[in-house]
């Protein structure tokens, strides 16, 4: 079986490669690929559409364009857009360059289209590039100007490297037959758009000259040479043309476009026989650079003119008009071909749309299904169910029934759109088909209006109907109730129709039967909810129990130190008012006692202030979170302020606590009071897990990825591993009965998941401690 994970990795790479404008290497990785491909898959589609890309590079037009039309329209319905979009637009290209631009033209366009559908800038930068080729193979230079300048400002707002292309593509459109041998332009004419072509490049030299692309930058000072040519600058055109051939095109040869523009520099020097020879490099390369072949046949042809070889030249003008009729009859068997392919295409086309209009149906039908599938409302059922028929079947009249208390109750029932309203049809109604068809289990057909009329298979409430027919909705040996259609012509409901109905009814009835089994699932669910908030609340209150043990012995040094000091400011103001008017008594003896009686109240503060430092904990540990407790702040703080909450636990066990790397930036979002909650049961369960002596606990903190990790280690007995991975798992615990809800863990990874977007972790082994692990995202973080 071919790895399908290894062929996609290929070519999305290819991919890539023909992005950047590396289509062969793209074509040479993908060829590898030969022979093993699925038949009739994705891979082997995008496979032909880089084999299309890859001959149209190397000029093989009308082998790419056979490959390409086959497979564009299933490549463009595939969730490779990018890729169809360059087919579709190399396409066109292909076409121009086989000499029916024309026919090229509307695939660039429809590249253009699908880019502009999918907001995708570069494969749209692509389209419009190649739209202002096929219009340079038309002639029609202005709208090429204006396909390159719009590929050129999405460039300039996308930062895009195809900018420099696009911008030597859009000089070389304001060259064009400004230096050809046949130019109908007058010398004024040809100057000035060298002169336009010559500031294009000129003004972007900057980016050619680093661009890392060694041809990129030959073709540039080609058309800056040509540019200068046609305005007269023979020694600047010299130089740069000189710089153009510096450039190799392979196997030692320069740049056709340079070789052609330094023999011309040449003729207008005078140099005729310099200037041959550069011709003729450029005649070596052969007919596949088409247009300076071209150009090189007419060079050669006015060389031998302008050496006053009448005979010779027309012998050249024989050559160039033989290769001309050869190119235009090959191009014209090329367009036929083409045409032929197209037409082949059509044909496949058509069939392929006959098909599928006949499975059209069994296509609505399956959306149907996978509506119905999700779906778990009543009423979203039955307006499902209503708009598949009316596509499918025609017909007058609709009615869906359940059965409800040995009745059936109508869900749904109108005519022509109007919904009607009827009592509910007792099953043993003996004129009614609805109780009749419930009741057999099976289907009533009526095609016919007196037959119809006679069995009173009328819906009540409706006018008169000639087709009928009833299925009843049943889930195995189950009946839901009876799904019917109906309409006021005679033989509406064929072989098609009905099978189309059982095929409604089947997925009607096993949608309703799960809407059914959700509704009662919903409310068991709810049930179970509001058992499970009071479970939750039982074990905060069994938590707070514990720590409330230890706040109350706590509290008792506070309060002491405020009577101790109470009682001394009370005695140290009786002796301040008997001091009043002793003339033994001094000033300073009365500053005396007013400092002792402020430094006793201040101890009484001190000792209010940290009993009231403990009501807050508990009052942060009972309230409830509203919205406005989201908010940022430090983990650390909050382990802070949890510790005195836990120090008798802590002296219970003579166990030491210590934190590890504070004063970070750990700022995050959420409740300080459920994180708090958080630490105190981790913290909580690491005292019970520690020996009697020398227990320790750490609680550290770090921060990484834009998360920040609070763990709480312990040196205590530590969990097996079939235990650490269901320390999280609700009503789980090792504690002996009634010492443990074994809700704690699963409270503390709900709070951390549903609360901090974050997630807990357990690592544990036998005698080796425990190591609890709660990563939550950095405050900003995404």
């Amino acid at each position: 079986m071919a790895d399908l994970t290894h062929i996609d990795a290929v070519l999305d790479q290819a991919a890539e490669l023909v992005a950047s404008g590396q289509t062969p290497k793209a074509a040479e990785l993908v060829g590898q690929l030969q022979g093993q491909l699925p038949a009739d898959s994705i891979q082997e589609l995008r496979y032909q559409a880089f084999m299309g890309l890859s001959a149209l590079t190397r000029g093989m037009h009308h082998e790419g364009v056979r490959i390409l039309i086959p497979i564009v329209d299933a490549l463009e319905n595939s969730q490779y857009s990018s890729e169809a979009i360059r087919a579709l637009s190399r396409l066109g290209i292909g076409l121009g360059l086989m000499g029916d631009p024309e026919g090229g033209l509307p695939w660039a366009t429809r590249a253009i289209n699908l880019a502009e559908r999918l907001d995708d800038k570069l494969a749209l930068v692509a389209a419009l590039s190649n739209l202002g080729a096929i219009h340079f193979e038309r002639h029609d230079y202005t709208a090429a100007k204006a396909a390159y300048a719009r590929a050129v400002e999405i460039c300039k707002q996308t930062a895009s490297p195809n900018i420099i292309m696009l911008i030597l593509n859009k000089a070389n459109n304001d060259l064009e037959n400004a230096d050809s041998e046949d130019t109908a332009l007058n010398p004024a004419q040809r100057a000035e758009r060298g002169k336009t072509a010559r500031t294009l490049i000129l003004d972007s030299m900057h980016l050619i000259q680093d661009h890392p692309n060694s041809f990129v930058r030959g073709y540039a000072f080609s058309l800056l040479a040509a540019s200068e040519l046609v305005m007269g600058l023979l020694e600047d055109a010299d130089k740069h043309a000189q710089a153009a051939l510096a450039v190799d095109a392979g196997e030692g040869r320069p740049l056709p476009e340079a070789a052609l523009t330094k023999g011309k520099i040449l003729r207008e020097k005078g140099h005729l026989k310099e200037a041959a020879r550069w011709f003729q490099k450029v005649l070596d390369y052969g007919t596949e650079q088409h247009d300076s072949y071209l150009e090189a046949l007419r060079c050669m042809e006015r060389i031998l003119v302008l050496q006053d070889k009448p005979k010779q030249a027309m012998e050249w003008a024989d050559r160039r008009s033989d290769y001309l009729s050869a190119y235009y009859k090959k191009r014209l068997q090329s367009m036929a071909e083409v045409a032929s392919l197209v037409a082949d295409v059509q044909r496949v086309r058509q069939r392929s749309l006959a098909l599928e209009e006949e499975n059209q149906t069994l296509s609505l039908i399956g959306e149907l299904g996978k509506d119905l599938a999700g779906t778990r409302d009543k009423s979203a059922i039955i307006a499902s169910v209503k708009t598949h028929l009316s596509s499918l079947v025609r017909h007058s009249a609709f009615g869906i029934f359940m059965v409800e208390n040995d009745a059936l109750t109508a869900l749904e029932l109108s005519e022509d759109g109007l919904s009607l309203h009827i009592d509910p049809i007792p099953l043993h109604s003996q004129t009614s088909m609805v109780a009749k068809c419930a009741r057999e289990r099976q289907e009533i057909f009526y095609n016919d209006a007196v037959k119809a009329d006679q069995q009173n298979a009328v819906l009540p409430g409706t006018e008169s109907m000639a087709s009928s027919v009833f299925s009843p909705l049943m889930v195995g040996s189950r009946l839901i109730g009876v799904l019917t259609v109906q309409a006021h012509e005679a033989g509406r409901f064929g072989r098609r129709e009905r099978s189309i109905f059982s095929s409604l009814c089947s997925y009607t009835a096993i949608a309703l039967d799960n809407a059914i089994a959700y509704d009662e699932l919903a409310q068991a669910n709810r049930q179970i909810q509001d058992n499970l908030k009071h479970l939750v609340l039982s074990e905060r209150m069994a938590s707070l129990g514990r720590l409330t043990a230890g706040i109350a012995h706590e509290m008792n040094t506070p309060l002491a130190a405020m009577r101790a000091s109470i009682a001394t400011a009370k005695k140290l103001a009786e002796e301040y008012r008997a001091s009043i008017g002793d003339p033994d008594v001094e000033a300073d003896d009365h500053r005396q006692i007013a400092q002792e009686l402020l430094s006793s109240l201040s101890l009484a503060d001190r000792a209010g202030e940290r009993a009231a430092s403990f009501v807050h904990s508990i009052k942060g540990k009972t309230r409830e979170d509203k919205a406005q407790d989201l908010v940022r702040f430090d983990p650390e703080d909050a382990f802070r302020s949890t510790v005195p909450l836990l120090e008798h636990r802590l002296l219970e066990k003579s166990a030491s606590l210590e934190i590890q790397g504070a004063g970070g930036n750990y700022a995050i979002i959420g409740s300080p009071a459920r994180f708090s909650q958080v630490l105190t049961n981790l913290i909580d369960n690491a005292v019970d897990a520690l020996p009697p002596r020398n227990g320790s606990i750490t609680v550290g903190f770090a921060s990484s990825g834009g998360t920040v990790q609070v763990s709480v280690r312990d040196n205590g007995s530590g969990m097996d591993t079939h235990t650490a991975e269901r320390a999280f798992e609700p009503m789980f615990t090792t504690k002996p009965f009634g010492q443990g809800t074994g809700l704690g863990l699963s409270i503390v990874r709900d709070i951390v998941s549903d609360s901090f977007r974050g997630q807990i972790r357990c690592e544990s082994a036998p005698g080796k401690g425990t190591l609890m692990t709660v990563e939550i995202p950095l405050a900003g973080s995404a």
